[in-house]
């Protein structure tokens, strides 16, 4: 297997997903991280500074993590993010987690299109048999888009939000075979 840890630039037809640095470490990344909108639905809970910013980007680059920045081919414009984590080089798995920023491009497509690539990649290049997420159930489009590549419920958990409140969590997996059908 190759390394799964070398972050390969990749592409797609309306987007580049290039390897995550320190460079796209701007304003604009920090304002997506404490708006409450973006991170409704992520493990993170605002209140960021640039400094935590770096240094969770740096942190990632060094453990090696599969990390993307989203990237509009016509712009150059960084729209958020995508990776795959906590890869099992045992049982060939690996966490799943996407982030757009952009609130005025959701709903475009982009995270598909995003998800598809990368997927792919682990799949076909680093042959992962299995993609793991965990989404809340509230993120009805975020359900949609996973149970639209393929991505099956095979259990449902509840925990304690960054806003205190207890909210229901779908675990999710897509398998090698079904996605490559």
């Amino acid at each position: 297997m190759d390394n799964p840890y070398i972050t390969p630039e990749l592409y797609g037809n309306r987007i580049i997903l290039k390897p995550i640095s320190s460079n796209f470490c701007n304003e604009k990344y920090l304002s997506w991280l404490n708006d409450p909108d973006v991170y409704a639905h992520l493990d993170s809970g605002g209140n960021y500074t640039m400094q935590d910013l770096h240094n969770f980007v740096n942190k990632n680059v060094k453990e090696g993590i599969l990390f993307w920045a989203i990237v509009l081919k016509e712009e150059n414009k960084h729209i958020g993010n995508i990776k795959i984590d906590k890869i099992n080089k045992i049982e060939l798995h690996g966490e799943y987690g996407i982030m757009v920023g952009e609130k005025n491009l959701w709903g475009k497509g982009y995270a598909g299109e995003a998800s598809k690539i990368v997927i792919d990649y682990c799949f076909k290049t680093i042959g992962l048999k299995a993609i793991r997420l965990g989404v809340n159930c509230k993120n009805i489009s975020a359900l949609n888009l996973y149970k639209k590549i393929g991505f099956d419920i095979v259990s449902n958990e509840s925990s304690i939000s960054i806003n205190g409140h207890k909210d229901n969590f779908y675990r999710m997996v897509l398998l090698k075979e079904k996605f490559c059908e």
